[in-house]
């Protein structure tokens, strides 16, 4: 018996009977590019949903900046790990200084103390215990209170993790310190009103100096610190022991350099950046100092002055520090550095708007804002702001409302 083969004939249509516009190439153009726009709408929606899982993961596991830092702390009774989390960002020094707000009338500081196991040196120096709030609206007025009466501008708040509640005291505790614009800034005082102050503090009051505070020709904001505008009122008026921190004029030290401590010259001193902060003064002066490098202490900092010169005008005690390196006053140091006695002064001028006041009102009958002319931006509601765009006070009343 053999076997056969047989061979399959393709079917194959007539292409008699075949219409044209039924047929569709299987490889065309139109369907390879309608099968990668498919395609690519996959992977980009698998890219979309695998962001939102990382997204969602890093949420879960957002944590507090590592080294958070503000002027002051404030923690919500609740829970003594809470309290203890921010004692121990106070002992790190995050903040200066701690308010437990919301404790219970019968809790004591000591009691507080040993729940949380720091030491009793820390409580006492830097722990305040706030008993009036008796609910969160309640929690955020005290804290009001307390920031305002210690002048504290950031803070650190250490809730319960609760993200809504903290969102809402941090609200709460904005506006609260936002209602509070105008009524916390020191006063201000034009130049002949200023000098005519501190001449009646001082005559009620010689046993200590008067600090006037030139605050618009402050360094620390951007300008030379050369400005003459008070020094030469306060000549004019005969005024002769005072003690000035600085005026910024590395060519004044140079030729004090070179004419060397002792000397008697004639000096052309300050207002050489531009003519917003006074003209130049000319005077007969003695170089007192003349060292390569003046200091002056910004709490654990030393601030270099670079070469610094101290000279007197001729008849008077009027000592003016003349330096190199451009800085505001931080400091009564800055005086003691290069022999100068400020406690023997009348009048201490000082260029700065704040930093100064720590340093210097232990040792002042009063500080006295003066507000001279100078090139510094010093009325956010008249200066001529060409990138800002949104709404600020004091150019708009209330920016909330906008």
């Amino acid at each position: 018996m053999t076997m056969g083969h047989t061979t399959r004939n393709p079917i194959r249509p007539d292409p008699e009977h075949e219409s044209p516009e039924n047929v569709l190439p299987r490889r065309g153009p139109i369907r390879r590019v309608l099968r990668w726009m498919g395609f690519s709408c996959v992977l980009i929606a698998a890219l979309i949903f695998g962001g939102f899982l990382r997204f969602a993961d890093s949420v879960t596991t957002l944590k507090p900046p590592a080294e958070p830092r503000a002027d002051a702390i404030i923690v919500l009774t609740g829970g003594y790990q809470r309290i203890d989390q921010a004692v121990e960002l106070l002992q790190k020094g995050a903040g200066k200084r701690l308010l437990i707000s919301g404790a219970h009338p019968s809790t004591t500081p000591t009691q507080i103390r040993r729940m949380t196991q720091w030491s009793a040196n820390l409580f006492s120096c830097c722990v305040d215990i706030g008993y009036d709030a008796l609910d969160t609206i309640g929690n955020a007025e005290e804290a009001s209170n307390w920031i305002h009466a210690k002048g504290y501008k950031s803070i650190l708040v250490v809730t319960n993790n609760d993200k809504a509640k903290g969102d809402a005291l941090a609200e709460r505790l904005g506006r609260e310190l936002y209602a509070m614009r105008e009524k916390t800034a020191m006063t201000m005082l034009n130049t002949e009103d200023g000098i005519a102050r501190s001449l009646a503090v001082r005559k009620e009051n010689p046993d200590r100096p008067v600090v006037i505070a030139d605050i618009w020709d402050n360094p620390g904001g951007g300008v030379a610190g050369d400005g003459t505008v008070v020094l030469r009122a306060m000549l004019a008026r005969g005024i002769d022991n005072v003690g000035v921190a600085t005026i910024w004029d590395p060519i004044a030290v140079t030729f004090c350099q070179a004419a060397g401590e002792g000397a008697v010259i004639d000096l052309r001193f300050g207002g050489k950046a531009g003519p917003l902060a006074g003209e130049p003064i000319d005077a007969r002066v003695k170089v007192l100092k003349a060292v390569p490098e003046g200091w002056q202490s910004f709490g654990p900092s030393r601030v270099t002055l670079g070469p610094t010169a101290l000279v007197r005008i001729e008849g008077t005690e009027v000592d003016i520090i003349l330096n190199t390196n451009r800085t505001q006053t931080f400091e009564p140091d800055i005086f003691f550095n290069i022999g100068v006695d400020p406690l023997a002064k009348d009048i201490l001028l000082v260029k700065s708007t704040n930093h100064f006041y720590a340093g210097f009102a232990p040792i002042a009958s009063e500080i006295i804002y003066v507000s001279a002319p100078s090139s510094y931006p010093s009325d956010p509601a008249v200066t001529n702001y060409t990138k800002l765009t949104r709404p600020i006070w004091p150019r708009v009343a209330d920016p909330w409302k906008v």
